[in-house]
């Protein structure tokens, strides 16, 4: 989002007062507007955040009001707020040093009343001073004081002071979150003003309720406002004011989405201020130009504007705005992925902030490193940037910066996954918040923290914080913020799978989004509804709702919200069965992820429009979408460093390689001869084990080599520690313990947990010999049949898809191919193969029954398990039993035939004789990963013996082994001389 022009106000502050002076013949109280410009911009820039949607059904969490990392073109703010409070003096002392001049030209009775004000002007310094103070009791006390001289002005019937007066009382409100008397004291400031023909003051509160306004979201009303002012600069001949006016009405159609009415009006701002030669000021709106081009994808564009606006700040000398343009080509950069860039960007704003000695502006500064970070999946890191950005914050007593500061340590905690520790951080935050009296901040971390219970899958105690975050947002008059609670509120019933309550909230959002003119929160509770509308099986509804969602989305500019849009109408119509239209949407929606930079949601609407294309029956079509697809997939996995994300973003994708193995069969089916069966098994082995694989890979290449050591001695302390809590976990589960023990210790293992991946994370990072490492590639059928297989020896791979499902026979010259019925038949039979097979473990013990020993079954027991047997053989097995003899099987099972001992299947269609009989039995993750194995071996020395272990772990505390422990140690002592036989 951009900045209110008078964010730019530095220096000069009291020449600009005395233009206005002679303009007027009365002091300019068009300054006082600054500070409420630059806190409208802190709040609804920073929900512009919110506009990064894709094709998933979300909610969301609103960011900390601080969060200048998280918006583009804020930075500038922190300049008016530090001149704030200078200038507000500066204003009074101004307007109380002319008193005696003002006097002369005063009526006896007027001047009469003129010897009664020192008292009141003594008075307003002194709330004035309160005001410096910036805490919650020194605003009440402020307030008090500008009460006792507003009733002193008015005594001596001085309306100037008292709009001004009530103008500040105004300000301090908004401070404290409490907009309605805000609203109440900017209104009768402006009556106040009615009476005195006082146009540039009258201009400025004008400006101020124009800004407020804005801030909660109604932005008709703003305009309104805003335009109301315009006039009164033009009469007056304030053609600086002039531009500050359009320039905040610009900021307000970015913030409506209406981009060309943006830039008309930024643009007539930039050419009153290079005719007044203001530099410093031009420099601010082609910062701002620039966000809007950012928002439009336009990147040329932004860096653009933004080299002019650095240009300008350059020649001027003015190093704390350069400092800040620098810091928005970090925010462009960012975006674009090239987080290499940003930090150069970032790290040169930071030197000149530090040179200006502006500590919470470094503060932020540092913060946009973390945020880096944080982007690249180094989390540990991105959080030990945050804390520093916190130090510094605490440095300079800003409470208000520390609580921002913590909710985004708390966001990056709940990405890890770190609830626990999230809801800490977030606590923290909502403690200061509540003392300082900021409401509105309140509100925003109450609905984070409802988020974190989302994540947590605690979607009741989500809808309980999201709901005390509505009930202040409504006392707050956040119109805006409301609708997006009520959409996240939705959002989490339909997570409940309360779809009826999920649609309310959805069309509650969408009627207030309506009435304010946000059409960012509209096109998204719009989007969301139709979801719901979907699920019901409303396609008409769905279309309905989803088509105004892409209206207002356009309106709004922003690409990922337009493609969100057209990705959901064109699966919509893919699911009615209308697969023109759902590739017509489709294609629309690519160029757009692309011309984001947003690679997730270009592999979306390429995956939709392989899905439609197949359909369609353009086979080779649908080949060539989902193949550009999986090229994304894989690029976006190897960009997390931390193994278990990988392997979460991995296991999210996986429906894109089974649409991918199914097309190849379907293309083998038509024409055998093309090797597409072959490419099927390649894409098997490319959707399974990976992170099995790039493990393998990395113990082979020794990566903490070159690393540094503390980082090493960190990773090994860590593990200590894990291995200590782990100990120490199992003396509790085999002794006396409570539930509050067991779960004080889960939660130390967990966080312990996280804090070693993230160290692992770094390790990979900053290792030159995994910078180097190739990544190891899964086998092709040729390779297998070299690498893997030998004459005796076959390959079983599965592949459990949703329509159809698929096995591969490999020998050494020779791949055969099979189709099998769909993934939920073959599921259905295996579960009930589970079952009977685990039953008797599942019996009451008797008196002389040990876990672990051959448990007698029942003879009608016998009979099911056989028939179970023989039903899932013959799905899985009996189509290439012909083709399996007495050979070695290497068997990659996929989905629940992993749980299945295929050592217990049978090939014979008479009888049952298990496999193990005549087959040596070999289960694998992948046919690569033995190979990758092999090579790791075949360097190593044999070892002299070879070690067997059988274990039958304790895992629950229900086990009752722990609950008989001396029968547990004479079974184990049994076990252990063989006297006994297992199962």
């Amino acid at each position: 989002m951009g900045t209110h022009l008078g964010a730019s106000w530095s220096g000069g502050s009291a020449q600009l007062i005395w233009n206005l002076w002679k303009t007027t013949g009365r002091p300019g109280g068009v300054l006082i507007s600054v500070p409420r410009a630059v806190a409208s911009v802190w709040k609804t820039a920073l929900r512009r955040k919110n506009a990064r949607y894709r094709s998933r059904y979300r909610n969301r969490t609103l960011p900390a009001a601080a969060q200048l990392n998280k918006s583009r073109g804020q930075v500038l703010i922190f300049k008016a707020l530090r001149l704030w409070l200078v200038f507000l003096v500066v204003v009074t002392l101004f307007l109380l040093s002319k008193a005696p001049f003002l006097a002369l030209a005063l009526s006896p009775t007027q001047a009469t009343q003129e010897k009664n004000k020192p008292v009141a002007e003594q008075v307003l310094l002194e709330a004035v001073e309160r005001g410096k103070q910036r805490t919650e009791e020194a605003f009440k006390k402020a307030l008090t004081k500008y009460e006792d001289a507003l009733r002193l002005f008015r005594v001596a019937g001085d309306r100037d002071y008292e709009a001004l007066i009530l103008n500040n009382m105004a300000e301090i409100f908004t401070t404290l979150g409490d907009r309605k008397k805000a609203l109440d004291y900017f209104t009768q400031a402006l009556a106040a003003l009615k009476t005195t023909h006082f146009p540039a003051l009258e201009a400025g509160v004008l400006s101020n309720l124009g800004a407020i306004y804005d801030d909660i979201g109604e932005k008709d009303k703003a305009l309104d406002y805003y335009n109301k002012a315009l006039p009164l600069r033009r009469g007056a001949g304030d053609k600086l004011g002039e531009a500050i006016t359009l320039s905040n009405i610009g900021y307000v159609y970015q913030g409506l989405g209406e981009s060309q009415k943006a830039i008309q009006h930024y643009n007539q701002a930039l050419a009153l201020m290079r005719e007044a030669g203001n530099s410093s000021s031009q420099a601010v709106i082609l910062n701002n130009i620039a966000n809007v081009y950012h928002d439009l994808g336009d990147v040329q564009k932004a860096l653009d504007c933004l080299n002019q606006a650095l240009e300008i700040e350059r020649a001027s000398g003015d190093i704390d705005g350069e400092s800040s343009v620098l810091n928005s080509f970090g925010n462009v950069y960012l975006s674009k992925g090239d987080t290499r860039k940003a930090l150069e960007y970032y790290d040169q704003s930071l030197v000149l902030v530090r040179k200006v000695g502006n500590r919470a502006k470094e503060a932020n500064g540092i913060a946009n490193v973390a945020l880096v970070y944080d982007t690249l999946g180094e989390k540990q890191k991105a959080i030990e940037y945050y804390e520093r950005a916190l130090a510094l914050a605490r440095s300079v007593n800003d409470p208000r910066t520390e609580a921002h500061g913590l909710s985004n340590i708390g966001a990056v905690y709940l990405s890890l996954d770190n609830g626990e520790r999230a809801l800490e951080v977030f606590d923290q935050a909502l403690a200061i918040l509540k003392k300082i009296g900021d409401r509105s901040g309140e509100a925003t971390t109450l609905n984070n923290i409802g988020a974190v219970y989302d994540a947590l899958g605690e979607s009741g105690k989500a809808i309980d914080y999201y709901q005390q975050s509505l009930s202040l947002v409504e006392v707050l008059g956040e119109r805006r913020t409301e609708a997006i609670l009520l959409d996240n509120i939705g959002a989490s019933y339909k997570t409940l799978g309360d779809d009826r309550n999920a649609l309310d909230y959805h069309l509650k959002s969408i009627r207030i989004a309506e009435s304010i003119g946000d059409k960012s929160t509209l096109a998204t509770a719009l989007r969301n509804a139709g979801i719901v509308y979907r699920s019901f099986g409303d396609s008409a509804q769905a279309v309905s709702k989803l088509n105004a969602a892409l209206e207002n989305a356009r309106a709004v500019g922003n690409p990922r919200l337009i493609g969100s849009a057209l990705n959901n109408l064109g699966e919509t119509y893919l699911l009615a069965g209308d697969k023109q239209k759902a590739l017509d949407y489709y294609n629309q929606s690519k160029p757009l992820w692309r011309g984001a930079g947003d690679l997730t949601g270009e592999a979306g609407a390429l995956y939709g429009l392989a899905r439609a294309e197949r359909d369609l029956g353009h086979l080779s079509q649908s080949r060539l979408n989902i193949e550009a697809a999986l090229g994304i997939v894989e690029s976006l996995r190897m960009r997390y460093k931390r193994q278990e994300l990988r392997t979460s973003y991995f296991a999210s994708v996986q429906k894109y390689y089974d649409f991918y193995i199914d097309l190849l069969m379907r293309l083998h089916a038509a024409r055998q001869t093309d090797g597409n069966d072959a490419r099927a098994l390649q894409a098997s082995e490319r959707a399974r084990a990976r992170g099995l694989l790039d493990m393998l890979a990395e113990a082979g290449a020794d990566i903490r080599q070159g690393v540094d050591g503390a980082l090493l001695e960190r990773e090994r302390s860590l593990r200590q520690l894990i291995s200590a809590r782990a100990e120490w976990q199992m003396k509790l589960f085999a002794g006396k313990h409570t539930e509050e023990q067991l779960t004080a210790v889960a939660k130390e293992i967990g966080a312990l947990t996280n804090q070693f991946q993230e160290v692992e994370a770094q390790i990979r990072a900053t290792s030159p010999r995994y910078a180097a490492l190739t990544q190891p590639q899964p086998l092709s059928l040729k390779e297998i049949q070299q690498q893997v297989l030998d004459d005796d020896t076959l390959l079983l791979e599965y592949s459990l898809g949703e329509e159809r499902s698929y096995l591969w026979v490999a020998n050494k010259t020779a791949l055969a191919s099979y189709e099998l019925p769909k993934r939920a038949d073959i599921e259905k039979v295996t579960r009930e193969l589970y079952a009977l097979m685990i039953k008797p473990n599942q019996q009451t013990a008797s008196a002389d029954q040990k876990r672990g020993m051959r448990v007698a079954r029942g003879a009608s027991d016998d009979r099911l398990l056989q028939e179970a047997i023989t039903r899932l053989s013959r799905i899985v097995l009996a189509p290439a039993a012909p083709q399996l003899g007495t050979k070695r099987l290497l068997v990659v099972a996929d989905g629940a035939l992993q749980y299945v001992p295929f050592a217990a299947l049978t090939a014979t269609a008479a009888g049952y004789t298990p496999l193990i009989v005549d087959h040596e039995i070999i289960s694998l993750p992948s046919a690569s990963t033995l190979a990758v194995m092999r090579q790791e071996l075949s360097g190593r020395k044999r070892a002299n013996r070879t070690l067997a272990v059988l274990a039958d772990p304790v895992f629950d505390s229900s086990d009752e082994r722990i609950k008989k422990p001396s029968r547990f140690n004479r079974a184990a002592w049994t076990l252990d001389q063989g006297s006994e036989s297992c199962d």
